[in-house]
């Protein structure tokens, strides 16, 4: 049986996998990644931030409470069962930067058309986590989904973009996280 956290990944990335189809169709690549974080320019011998690179990370996994004794005593506890936990996640849109050519730098419209991009994606990561929100609204009497921030990445090798990241409390059934 999954996780509560494994199966929480499942669903929000579903949501990002539909956000970015919807509104960015020329992504090619949607990943969920792992590790503690993703350098743009990944590829050893293809830039994939060219054709697109939209991924999802879970960043870390905190607990809220320990578990405590509950009235009257002798009620049975699982010594490892928690109520529920806090998922941080990342999703992230990553494109091809304006290089300009041999003998200029980028113009004054590859930097204006490379910040309009990002400024649409943050919509579309937005509409990610609005779908995460609307997935725990119908699943979920009470919930919680923090949103940290949305920052746009340094130009770092032919990349550029953005990522968002966000808190969701995850309520685990019977109190026990871990299925």
């Amino acid at each position: 049986m999954p996780n509560v956290v494994s199966t929480f990944a499942t669903e929000a990335f579903a949501c990002f996998q539909t956000a970015v189809q919807t509104d960015a169709p020329e992504i090619n690549h949607i990943v969920l990644r792992p590790g503690i974080q993703v350098e743009p320019d990944i590829a050893q011998f293809e830039n994939q931030c060219c054709p697109g690179y939209a991924y999802m990370r879970v960043m870390s996994v905190r607990t809220r409470e320990e578990p405590t004794r509950q009235a009257p005593l002798g009620t049975p506890i699982s010594p490892c069962g928690l109520e529920s936990v806090g998922v941080q996640v990342e999703f992230s849109i990553m494109r091809c930067a304006p290089v300009g050519d041999e003998n200029y730098g980028p113009d004054d419209d590859q930097w204006n058309n490379a910040s309009a991009q990002m400024l649409e994606d943050y919509g579309t990561l937005w509409n990610a986590l609005c779908c995460v929100r609307q997935e725990f609204a119908d699943r979920f009497e009470t919930w919680s989904i923090v949103f940290l921030d949305w920052e746009p990445w340094e130009v770092q090798g032919a990349c550029l973009g953005s990522r968002l990241q966000f808190v969701a409390e995850v309520e685990c059934p019977d109190g026990d996280c871990n299925g």
